[in-house]
């Protein structure tokens, strides 16, 4: 059950003035989330999730029926 992960255009744009060591973090959860999107902790929903390093947190969404999550 492998899910296609897709970034929104904002989260790229955001991404590119953070640390080096926050955008590999963001590499591997990205790897976790292919293979099981329900790794992080939800908010109110099961399909609405976040996974937190420190002071930052990395928001996304699952969209179960098309095999998508999609970082906000």
């Amino acid at each position: 059950m492998s899910f296609a992960v897709f970034h929104a255009a904002i989260f790229d744009k955001k991404l590119e003035g953070f640390p080096n060591d926050f955008k590999v973090w963001v590499d591997k959860i990205e790897d976790q989330l292919v293979e099981n999107p329900y790794v992080g902790d939800p908010i109110r929903v099961k399909w609405f999730r976040e996974k937190k390093l420190g002071k930052f947190r990395l928001y996304y969404v699952i969209y179960e029926n098309e095999k998508i999550v999609y970082m906000v």
